[in-house]
């Protein structure tokens, strides 16, 4: 299947661990073998996702760099869905503190603005209660069905720096058909929604969980 999508024209070739199923030794040897066996795969970058049901999403993000990935999807903070995703800061700090081990990779962050504890925590609470503001204000335009309780659909929003509604969409439906038409109407009523300004003056995408409440 890698082979094929990289033939269709991908350039970047994303694997996940969607339910943080995996642990790192396997991870590591899931990783290398892609590399290994797939003819064509230096033709692309090669991208993980790692969820942290297990407390593993960092560990497992590190040994799939090791093993030749060269993309790490990763939030701040670790923010996502159940128990989160690969902490941003985890991954770029123990790239940075530990190259003796990680020969070679790196980052094109600036880690002196992650030098502060302080203003780390500061600006941690801003970004989070950024993201709170959007989700609360994307809720506003989502009536779920009354027969839609319990089912949920996964969809990102990007935004400009000023909170111009760029871009909004679907990454996972439910099993019920009618929360999903429900959800494919949310983007029409964005579009003239003015979010809040960003607070570090930059555009961006977030996940949006959307919940039919029982």
């Amino acid at each position: 299947m890698v082979e094929a999508v990289i033939e269709a024209g991908a350039n970047v070739v994303n694997i996940p661990d969607t339910v943080g199923y995996a642990i790192p030794d396997e991870w590591y040897e899931k990783i290398a073998s892609i590399m290994e066996n797939v003819p064509n795969i230096k033709k692309v970058i090669l991208s993980v996702h790692c969820h942290n049901d297990l407390g593993l999403a960092t560990a497992n993000s590190l040994l799939a760099v090791k093993a030749g990935a060269r993309q790490v999807e990763c939030t701040i903070n670790g923010i996502g869905e159940r128990a989160g995703n690969a902490a941003m800061e985890e991954i770029v700090m123990t790239l940075k503190t530990r190259n003796d081990i990680f020969t070679g990779y790196s980052t094109n962050i600036n880690t002196k603005e992650m030098s502060d504890e302080a203003s780390s925590e500061s600006k941690a609470f801003e970004v989070n209660e950024y993201l709170a503001k959007i989700q609360a204000l994307v809720y506003k335009y989502f009536y779920p069905p009354a027969n839609s309780q319990g089912n949920t659909v996964k969809a990102v929003i990007t935004l400009s720096a000023i909170g111009k509604v760029q871009d909004f969409r679907i990454l996972n439906y439910s099993v019920n058909k009618s929360l999903n038409d429900e959800c494919d109407k949310v983007k029409n009523r964005l579009l003239n929604v003015v979010f809040p300004k960003n607070p570090q003056h930059v555009s961006g995408t977030y996940t949006i969980i959307l919940t039919a409440k029982e």
